[in-house]
C-alpha cells in the first residue's frame, strides 16, 4: 500500500468511526466489549455497511495451515479491520494485535475503538500495515480528518 489512503477507505473510517461515537454516546464507557459488539453490527446495518464479526483468520507456518488462528471482531467492507477494546488504558498487545490481523486478512487498514475511555475520540487509533500508527484523530466538523502530528 502506498502512504495514501484511499478515499473509499477514508469514508469507511469515518462511517465505522461516527458508529463508534454514537454508540458511546448512548451506551457510555466501560461496558463489556461483547455489548460495544452487538451494538457496532446494528450500528453498521443501519449504516447499509457490509461487514463481518468475529472473522476467522488463518496462518501459515512452514508447510502447515493453521485455520482459525486468530479472530478478528470485525472487517468492514472488505478493507478495514476493526478491534474493540473496552478498557480505561488501550492494552500494549492493541496495535501488534491489529497489525498481525491486517497481515493474515491481507488489508492495510485497521481501527482500534477503545470503549473504555472517557471519550470515544480519545479511544480511536488508526493503524497501517507498514508501521504507520496514528494515536488520534482530529475531528473537523463531526468527522475525523488524519493530523500527521499526532503519529508515533
Amino acid at each position: 500500500m502506498s502512504n495514501q489512503i484511499s478515499d473509499r477507505i477514508l469514508e469507511i473510517n469515518h462511517q465505522i468511526i461516527g458508529a463508534a461515537i454514537q454508540i458511546h454516546r448512548v451506551m457510555g464507557p466501560g461496558r463489556l466489549e461483547s455489548v460495544y459488539q452487538l451494538c457496532m453490527e446494528e450500528e453498521f446495518e443501519s449504516r447499509g455497511l457490509r461487514y463481518q464479526a468475529k472473522v476467522p483468520l488463518d496462518m501459515q507456518y512452514g508447510k502447515r495451515l493453521m485455520k482459525r488462528a486468530f479472530f478478528a471482531d470485525f472487517v468492514v467492507e472488505d478493507e478495514v479491520v476493526v478491534e474493540l477494546k473496552s478498557a480505561r488504558l488501550r492494552p500494549p498487545s492493541a496495535v501488534p494485535q491489529v497489525l498481525t490481523y491486517l497481515t493474515f486478512a491481507e488489508l492495510d487498514v485497521g481501527l482500534i475503538l477503545n470503549f473504555g475511555r472517557e471519550t470515544m475520540k480519545s479511544g480511536i487509533r488508526r493503524v497501517i500495515k507498514g508501521g504507520r500508527v496514528i494515536e488520534g484523530l482530529e475531528f473537523v466538523d463531526g468527522l475525523p480528518v488524519f493530523n500527521p502530528e499526532k503519529e508515533d
